[in-house]
């Protein structure tokens, strides 16, 4: 019944962390997460901060998968556009309190979906520059293994795998 509570998320992982040494929490998706927003504008804030100061003092990492509002169509008319930090409702918050923002994009080749279908990342956010940069990483969806692969490439030109 607590399940969905932050407070009860944070209690069974400080738990999970004493007992197997855990050092990450994923909270997926958000929207599912029972905060009693009433004032999105410092709810929001105040939520985040408790998410950041919990990892800061059980020294692991927390990773917030929030899912974008509904995306318009790309100029293609096929797909979506990637959807940016500002994607997310309350979004400025999320901007702001976050030290790193990735969004994971799936262009979909229509009149040959599923076998060919293109996954990239969104390097959005990095705050601190010694951990990463802002950019894009390409990958294959590979069907039979249902895996994602990076981009290979040899002397500049990109190598497609064997759907």
């Amino acid at each position: 019944e607590n399940s969905y509570k932050l407070e009860s998320i944070f209690e069974v992982t400080e738990q999970l962390r004493f007992r197997f040494g855990i050092n990450a929490l994923i909270l997926d998706p958000w929207n599912n997460i029972e905060t009693r927003i009433r004032d999105p504008n410092t709810d929001i804030p105040q939520i985040l901060m408790k998410i950041r100061n919990f990892a800061r003092k059980n020294q692991i990492s927390v990773i917030l998968v929030a899912h974008p509002v509904k995306m318009p169509k790309a100029l293609d008319g096929k797909n979506y556009e990637v959807p940016c930090p500002y994607s997310i409702n309350g979004s400025s918050h999320f901007f702001n309190y976050a030290d790193f923002i990735l969004t994971v994009y799936r262009y979909f080749d229509i009149d040959n979906f599923p076998k060919k279908s293109e996954p990239e990342i969104y390097i959005q956010k990095v705050k601190d520059k010694a951990y990463g940069e802002i950019g894009k990483v390409n990958f294959n969806y590979i069907l039979h293994t249902q895996t994602f692969e990076e981009w290979q490439y040899d002397k500049g030109t990109r190598l497609r795998p064997e759907y």
